[in-house]
């Protein structure tokens, strides 16, 4: 009780000093209490749009500026916003239990906007883009105080948060899969089943073996000069079937060839050569790519260094001897040769003259350095593995060393490489000479067979499995570098053994062999 004992003793007022003004009598205190609860409409505004003038009172109007009754609680029956217009910005407090549609047109006349029409109506948006429903209260729809709503067009508002689902997520990570099937994946798989279906064809010729190998020559050339003709006028997707169609073609070539020869090793060289050649031709011109150009060139050089050594007499060992040393020297520069048919080297000589390289331009040429490097691999790959098997079904000692040579070339260098499929097409080939290698040499050695075989395995599991620290793969990679030199610098004398010099050597003077 007060002094004057009317009522709860006066408590002071929370404004500024020079503010301050003496309570009244608790009955008129009452009253006033009573005329706040039944209806106020009075806000706390403060403009703060800058470079506006604050719109002046109307004549006659009344600027209330008092501040929030609290009902004897910590929890206000205001909230504080700010609203921003097109225009400008304004910090309001609002009633809590009241909808915002009912503060809405006060917040127009403050922020000068324009009242919204039927085509075109107004709301109010949230930080993080949901459009409020003006029709529920700040508490009902957690408004706390400092929060920034902007005042927008119905059509003009950011769409509302998207809350991703199970169901989108499945979806987006279907679109995302690289290995999903598409048109890509269909073109693949026709241009396997145009392959099958014309090699099937051809090799079940109704004619004799000389002149259906005619035929099939002929009709490997027309369909790789048809090709090239589809893919250069534009016509791509009928260039690829026709392709498609030579590639199977080569394929019968390769067997026709090992059939009417009983050489497997001439079949093989024909098949590589007829294949790269393939490549280079229906996709390397047809379809403008340096990469395949790059690989299906070299591709049908070492085929056909492997067809004309064994086609001008020289032994199936020593011809397989020659082209593998020189596919191995040559995984050597296929960086730089891949560097260069993609004109990689060429837009850095024009960068460093001063000249101006598109992004476009220079990523172009970054892919199709990656293409050319992958296809040249390839067929360097499949080089030595044709080789390095038909050197270790040589059963000799001089072409045994050479496989395991060039197969300690192969796996060593593979580090240069940074593709999958590059290392893959290595590997691949290192595998295939030793698979062979032991399948014939270990074969005779009873158990001692079965437990090279583990053995092996638990080698390649251990690789597999630990991880080195850093400092013990930089002696990896150093002991790996030296037993490449010595794996490449062997290469020549192996093949000189190979070739029989070592034995015509001894038998000139009178050694034996």
């Amino acid at each position: 009780m007060d002094a004057t004992g009317l009522g709860p003793p006066l408590r002071t007022h929370r404004r500024t000093p020079h503010r301050q003004r003496p309570h009244e009598a608790s009955d008129r205190l009452d009253h006033r209490r009573r005329d706040r609860l039944r209806g106020v409409r009075g806000h706390l505004v403060r403009q703060s749009a800058p470079g506006r003038p604050s719109r002046r009172p109307r004549a006659g109007e009344r600027v209330r500026n008092r501040p929030a009754l609290r009902t004897g609680g910590p929890v206000s029956i205001y909230t504080r916003v700010t609203v921003a217009g097109a225009h400008a910005r304004a910090e309001v407090v609002v009633p809590s239990d009241e909808s915002l549609g009912s503060a809405l047109p006060r917040l127009l006349d403050l922020l000068g906007e324009t009242e919204g029409t039927v085509a075109r109506p107004l709301t109010l948006v949230a930080p993080d883009g949901e459009q409020l429903d003006i029709a529920r209260t700040p508490t009902q729809l957690d408004l706390l105080d400092g929060t920034l709503l902007r005042l927008e067009r119905l059509e003009a508002a950011p769409p509302s948060p998207v809350v991703i689902d199970v169901t989108d997520a499945a979806a987006d990570a279907h679109d995302s899969r690289p290995d999903r099937w598409d048109s890509r994946a269909r073109a693949l798989a026709a241009g396997t089943g145009i392959a099958l279906a014309v090699g099937g064809g051809a090799l079940l010729l109704p004619l004799p073996g000389d002149a259906a190998a005619a035929i099939q020559i002929a009709a490997f050339v027309i369909l790789l000069a048809t090709a090239a003709g589809l893919g250069l006028g534009g016509i791509r997707r009928v260039s690829a079937a026709v392709g498609a169609a030579a590639a199977g073609i080569a394929a019968v070539l390769a067997v026709a060839a090992a059939t009417l020869t009983s050489d497997l090793l001439l079949g093989a060289a024909v098949g590589l050569a007829t294949a790269s050649t393939t490549v280079l031709v229906a996709i390397g011109v047809a379809r403008r790519s340096p990469g395949a150009l790059a690989g299906g060139a070299l591709g049908a050089v070492l085929g056909t260094l492997l067809l004309v050594l064994l086609i001008a007499g020289v032994t199936d060992p020593a011809a397989a001897a020659i082209t593998a040393v020189v596919a191995a020297f040559v995984t050597g520069p296929l960086p730089w040769i891949a560097l260069s048919a993609a004109g990689l080297t060429t837009l850095d000589t024009q960068a460093a003259a001063g000249d101006r390289i598109g992004r476009d331009r220079a990523f172009s040429a970054i892919d199709d350095a990656y293409a050319a490097l992958t296809w040249s691999v390839l067929a360097v790959a499949a080089a030595l593995a044709i080789t390095g098997v038909a050197l270790v079904l040589a059963d000799a000692l001089w072409p045994g060393l050479v496989a395991l040579a060039i197969a300690a070339v192969a796996a060593l260098r593979f580090r240069a490489f940074p593709l999958r499929a590059q290392g893959w097409a290595l590997w691949a080939a290192v595998g295939a000479i030793g698979l062979t290698a032991f399948l014939t040499q270990l074969a005779p050695l009873g158990w001692i067979a079965p437990a090279v075989g583990v053995a092996v395995a638990a080698v390649i599991a251990t690789a597999s499995i630990v991880s080195p620290k850093p400092a013990a793969r930089a002696r990896l990679r150093g002991l790996g570098n030296i037993l490449e030199t010595l794996a490449v610098v062997s290469l020549l004398p192996l093949l000189l053994g190979a070739l029989g010099i070592y034995d015509e050597l001894l038998g000139m003077f009178g050694g034996g062999s």
